[in-house]
């Protein structure tokens, strides 16, 4: 894009035409390049009123003008010769010459005839004489300005990949340098900093360097565990013998270790030897992460999981007996009553046969009544048909003719319909809040709360019961180790969705709460 440049000097004339007209039209690309070497400064009016545009030789030439021997044009096929990306620019600036009197200095390119780019610089300012307007400047050639900037980013490219080369250079030979226990230890000062364990041992095993956060895991002060054997202290267990991790630069695998209270504790271990310049080992450095957590969740996950195949099995047993004790007897009941209409003589019929025809209904009745019943339970029509507002009001009323509690549901009928999956999220961790209330609370009332913004919606389901215990409140908001099934499910759920599932609890009652981010059903579809 062309830029604008501070005007130094206005107080002379603009420029003069030094190509007189005995110059001659250079008529090849080497005369043109010749002409412009020795004039290198060109002229050019613009009548604002009849829109001519008049140019000397040197001008055209520094335009690139397609006819160099006409000494005018328009005012439109001089801007013609501007490049595309700095046509917008120029012209502003000729405007405001012409509207505030001023001067006009721009930098722009323009466009040959044979298709090559070029940078002029213009100058410029408004005359009026008599009863013309016309604003007069002179063109610089500015080739060798932009060569000259182009080869600085070169000489500033070559000195950067210079110093980056020496950078590396310098790195190398200081990693090369022999370093000692002793320095190791002055200069991992910083290293306290880290939340993770590191230490230094030398070729005799023992401590020369033990962080802040070596203290905080193991629980043993920098000056008890300085000069100690550590793998005496910390009653290591390898995976592998620790002569082949010391043969080796690098090593990094899982640990176990025992702490100063006599815990176990499972550590992700990081390992770097040092070397002197004939390859032998004088001291390693070891990073370790505390993993157990994330290793007791692995393990609850595994857990979870096999519990969720048992509960599938149990809940496929629990519905095939069900189906049996209810619909597998009315069927049943249905199926005598219609071979004995069909056995009974046809000739005859009597009041044996108009008698079991409304059984039959009835029990046809029944067998759909308990269809119906089931169905809901498993995943209520409502949600699809109504959404979740309609399904949690249905629901809630089930449940306090069910559990014979008092319950008060605050659900907004203007609930606007939101993504299939987190209405159902939202129905499921209703269901299975007002489960565990029915269960554990030994509450009289319950209180169901839904309300929405333009960015999220909060379900609430609150009881006046026996609370839960401090510890257990705990578990339940640090994470989902020892969850039961259906609170790690709600979790689960929320998490997926983006959303937060908090828990409260005191001496008068339990608040479950689940928060989602607004996402309707109509910008779901429109994303996807």
């Amino acid at each position: 894009m062309g830029r604008k440049i501070p005007f130094q000097d206005h107080s002379g004339p603009l420029g003069t035409d030094i190509a007189n007209a005995d110059l001659l039209v250079p008529t090849s690309a080497q005369q043109r390049l010749a002409a412009l070497d020795a004039s290198g400064l060109g002229t050019w009016s613009w009548n604002v009123l009849n829109n001519k545009v008049t140019w000397d030789t040197p001008c055209r030439i520094l335009f690139g003008s397609r006819d160099m021997r006409a000494a005018a044009t328009t005012y439109e096929e001089f801007m013609s010769y501007i490049y595309p990306e700095d046509l917008a620019y120029t012209q502003e600036a000729l405007n405001r010459v012409i509207q505030e009197h001023g001067t006009y200095d721009v930098i722009h390119r323009v466009v040959w005839a044979d298709g090559s780019i070029h940078w002029v610089r213009c100058l410029g300012s408004l005359s009026k004489r008599g009863g013309t307007k016309e604003v007069t400047g002179v063109t610089i050639d500015l080739s060798w300005f932009k060569q000259a900037s182009e080869q600085r980013q070169k000489v500033e490219t070559m000195l950067r990949r210079s110093n980056d080369e020496l950078v590396d250079r310098v790195q190398q030979q200081s990693i090369q340098i022999r370093q000692s226990s002793l320095t190791l230890m002055m200069q991992a000062r910083l290293l306290d900093l880290a939340h993770d364990a590191i230490f230094v041992c030398g070729l005799d095993q023992c401590v020369t360097y033990w962080n802040q956060g070596a203290e905080r895991l193991y629980g043993w002060t920098s000056a008890e565990a300085m000069g100690q054997v550590v793998h005496d202290l910390l009653h290591t267990e390898f995976p592998v013998p620790v002569l082949e991790i010391l043969r080796l630069g690098h090593w990094e695998g899982e640990l176990r270790h025992t702490k100063r209270d006599g815990s176990k504790v499972l550590v992700a271990s990081r390992w770097t030897t040092l070397r002197d310049e004939k390859n032998q080992l004088i001291a390693w450095l070891q990073i370790n992460s505390d993993i157990t957590a994330r290793k007791r969740a692995e393990q609850a996950a595994g857990h979870l999981s096999s519990r969720i195949l048992a509960l599938q099995d149990e809940e496929r047993r629990k519905i095939a007996r069900d189906l049996h004790d209810s619909l597998g007897q009315i069927l049943t009941s249905l199926k005598i009553n219609l071979d004995v209409l069909l056995c009974e003589p046809t000739a005859a019929p009597g009041v044996k046969c108009d008698a079991r025809i409304p059984e039959c209904i009835s029990l046809v009745e029944q067998a759909l009544n308990e269809t119906r019943t089931l169905s809901y339970l498993l995943h209520p029509p409502l949600l699809d048909e109504a959404g979740f507002a309609s399904a949690a009001r249905w629901y809630v009323e089930g449940f306090a003719k069910r559990s014979g509690l008092q319950v008060t549901s605050d659900i907004p009928s203007d609930l606007p319909r939101l993504r299939s999956n987190m209405e159902l999220c939202l129905f499921r961790i209703l269901q299975e809040s007002l489960t565990n209330v029915h269960r554990h609370a030994a509450c009289t009332h319950v209180d169901v709360k839904v309300r929405f913004t333009p960015e999220k919606v909060t379900l609430s389901v609150i009881d006046n019961g026996k609370g839960i215990p401090a510890d257990r409140l705990r578990e339940l908001r640090e994470s989902s180790v020892g969850l039961g099934i259906g609170l790690a499910g709600m979790r689960e759920r929320t998490t997926e969705l983006g959303g937060q599932l908090i828990f409260d609890s005191d001496g008068s009652g339990t608040m479950v709460t689940a928060i989602m981010p607004l996402v309707l059903e109509f910008q779901h579809e429109t994303s996807a």
